[in-house]
C-alpha cells in the first residue's frame, strides 16, 4: 500500500483521479483497479467496467501507481514506467497514439522517483529534473510549448523536486528548498501566482510558499501542506474547495485552510479536497453533492469535516467526485459517487460514508 506521507520528506504525489481508483498492494507488488473501463484503464485486457478490483495484466513489481481520467500508470521498482488505457493525446508515452488495454512500457524513462497522472497527461520526477508527456494544449507538460507529445519531454529547467502532482490541465512541483512551482492552465488561479500568464507554458513560482512539504493539484484548484502541518489552497472556490469558509469565489494566491493543523498529506479532486492528519484520521471539505466528503451528509462544507469511521489511515486520494483511503491493516475504503463502480464495493450505489473495497 502507499506509505503515509510526512511533511519534509520525499513523498508520493496526490494526483487527480476520475472514474477509476487503484489499489497498490505493496508486499505483492501487483496492481488492482476498479471502476470505469471504457478505454481499458483498468489494465485487465478488457473494456468492461468493474465495481470490484481486477488485476492489471503483467505488473508484478509495482512501486507506485497513479490514475488519470481514462488512463493509468505504474512506476516499477526499477524506476521504469508502464501505462495503459486511453492514448488520444499520447499520455501513455509509448511513441504512438494507440490505446492499450494492458500496461505498455513508456519510452526513455528509467530511475523515476515519483509518478503522477493528470487528466490526459503524465509526469515523473527524478529529484533532479522532471519529464512529462501527453496533452499539452494548456502547457501542462511545462516544456515551453503547447503541442501534444507521445514521448516524454523535459520540463523547462527546474531541479531538486521533492513532490510532483498533475491536475486536470496543470502540473505542480515542490522543490527541496520548500518553494512550489506550477505550470499549465490558470483560468481559475490554480497556479497560485496572480501575475501568471495564462496558460503558463513553463513553471512559475507559487506566491508566498517557502516551506512547502507536499502538493496536490486538482481540476481548478490546488492545495499544499506546509512544514508546520497547516494547509494552503488556491484557485476556484465556488463549492468551498479551498477550505477557507467560502471567502472569495476565486483565489489567485494561496489562502489558509481554516483550522487545519497536523496534516501529513493533502489531495485535491474536482471540487473537493481532503487531508490526512498525523493521528490517522481524514478530513475533507468542498462539494459534497455525491457524498465525497464522507461525513454522512450531502451538504457542501466550506471548512473541513471529519470523514466518519476512519482511523489508522495511511493514505488518502480525492477523485473527481469520490475519495478513497488505505488503512494500516491493508484494507481500502471509498466514498462518494459510484455510478461506474469507482468505490469498489461491488455496487454502483453512491455512499456518503466510507464503504470497504471488496477483496482487498
Amino acid at each position: 500500500m502507499v506509505p503515509p506521507r510526512t511533511p519534509g520528506l520525499t513523498a508520493s504525489p496526490s494526483p487527480l483521479q476520475y472514474e477509476s481508483i487503484r489499489d497498490l498492494w505493496a508486499n505483492a507488488q501487483i496492481v488492482r483497479c476498479w471502476g470505469s473501463n471504457s478505454e481499458g484503464q483498468l489494465g485487465d485486457g478488457t473494456t468492461v467496467n468493474s465495481p470490484a478490483p481486477v488485476q492489471a495484466t503483467g505488473v508484478n513489481d509495482a512501486a507506485d501507481v497513479s490514475v488519470g481520467r481514462e488512463h493509468a500508470c505504474v512506476r516499477t521498482s526499477s524506476g521504469a514506467v508502464q501505462c495503459w488505457g486511453d492514448n488520444l493525446y499520447g499520455q501513455l508515452g509509448t511513441g504512438n497514439w494507440s490505446d492499450s488495454l494492458t500496461p505498455a512500457v513508456v519510452n526513455n524513462v528509467s530511475n523515476a522517483a515519483v509518478l503522477t497522472v493528470g487528466a490526459n497527461h503524465t509526469c515523473v520526477a527524478y529529484l533532479s529534473t522532471a519529464v512529462c508527456w501527453g496533452q499539452n494544449n494548456q502547457g501542462q507538460l511545462g516544456n515551453g510549448g503547447s503541442i501534444n507529445s507521445n514521448l516524454p519531454v523535459n520540463v523547462a529547467p527546474i531541479t531538486n523536486e521533492r513532490d510532483i502532482s498533475a491536475g486536470y490541465d496543470t502540473t505542480c512541483t515542490v522543490l527541496l528548498d520548500g518553494t512550489a512551482w506550477c505550470w499549465g492552465n490558470d483560468d481559475s488561479g490554480q497556479l497560485g501566482n496572480a501575475t501568471n500568464p495564462n496558460p503558463a507554458l513553463t513553471p512559475v513560482q507559487v506566491s508566498g510558499l517557502t516551506t512547502t512539504a507536499l502538493i496536490g493539484a486538482g481540476e481548478e484548484h490546488t492545495c499544499a501542506v506546509v512544514s508546520d502541518g497547516s494547509g494552503r489552497c488556491w484557485g476556484l472556490n465556488y463549492h468551498g474547495q479551498l477550505g477557507n469558509n467560502g471567502v472569495g469565489m476565486m483565489q489567485t494566491t494561496p489562502v489558509v485552510v481554516t483550522g487545519l493543523s497536523n496534516a501529513v498529506a493533502i489531495t485535491s479532486g474536482n471540487m473537493h479536497s481532503c487531508a490526512l492528519l498525523n493521528d490517522g484520521t481524514v478530513v475533507c471539505w468542498g462539494s459534497n453533492t455525491n457524498g465525497q466528503i464522507g461525513d454522512g451528509t450531502n451538504t457542501n462544507r466550506l471548512t473541513f469535516a471529519p470523514v466518519l469511521g476512519l482511523t489508522n489511515v495511511a493514505a488518502v486520494e480525492a477523485g473527481s467526485s469520490h475519495s478513497c483511503a488505505v488503512v494500516d491493516d491493508g484494507t481500502a475504503w471509498c466514498w462518494g459517487y459510484n455510478a461506474n463502480g469507482q468505490l469498489g464495493d461491488g455496487t454502483t450505489t453512491n455512499s456518503n460514508v466510507p464503504v470497504q473495497v471488496v477483496g482487498l
